[in-house]
């Protein structure tokens, strides 16, 4: 059991209507979820760790739409999913090891409380939620204290969030598509092995 915490570098956060055309505004996140898995190992320095996690994001940024309105694009997500990482230790010893991990996963992420607001605008555009999927490739490094204090420091790829792939709706009689696309993600976890 353990959290994660991130960083995800390169956001974008894509807005299109039928009238004013597109436009793409890239920001940051810092992601944070909860952990629970399962560690074996088949060999002295090497095995597996399955792990489930459910998390949030906010993605939030201004954005300056094709009609020269300077809004604020208003983004959230929860993300679930599970994850399989392959471990190779090159230090063992009865206190301290270290290696590294290769994973694959499966992730769902609900993107929520999405709106557009601006001084320009009377009322705010509340946008529809919408749910994506997406595979997870990932690489890091890993410490472990006692065999019971883990520490991992991981990047992962996330292929299934595209621009322009995301909620769709008509908002006050304009056709407008939205994304957020959290592709790569930097993150440190903890976890306690019982």
């Amino acid at each position: 059991i353990g959290a994660e915490v991130g960083y995800a570098p390169s956001v974008k956060n894509y807005l299109f209507d039928n009238h004013t055309g597109s436009v793409t505004q890239n920001t940051y996140a810092l992601p944070i979820n909860l952990i629970l898995g399962w560690q074996v190992y088949s060999a002295k320095n090497w095995g597996w760790n399955f792990k489930a996690f459910f998390g949030y994001a906010g993605y939030s940024s201004d954005i300056k739409t094709p009609d020269n309105i300077t809004a604020k694009f208003n983004s959230s997500a929860l993300h679930y999913g599970i994850e399989a990482s392959y471990l190779y230790d090159f230090i063992i010893s009865q206190q301290h090891t270290f290696g590294m991990n290769v994973g694959i996963g499966y992730e769902f992420g609900t993107f929520i409380g999405q709106s557009l607001t601006s001084s320009s605008f009377e009322n705010p555009t509340n946008l529809d939620s919408y749910t994506k999927t997406s595979f997870i490739s990932s690489i890091g490094v890993h410490y472990f204290l006692n065999v019971n204090h883990q520490f991992w420091l991981t990047y992962k790829y996330k292929s299934g969030y595209n621009v322009g792939d995301g909620g769709s709706m008509n908002a006050e009689g304009r056709q407008a598509k939205y994304s957020s696309t959290p592709n790569n993600v930097l993150t440190f976890a903890y976890a306690y092995k019982f």
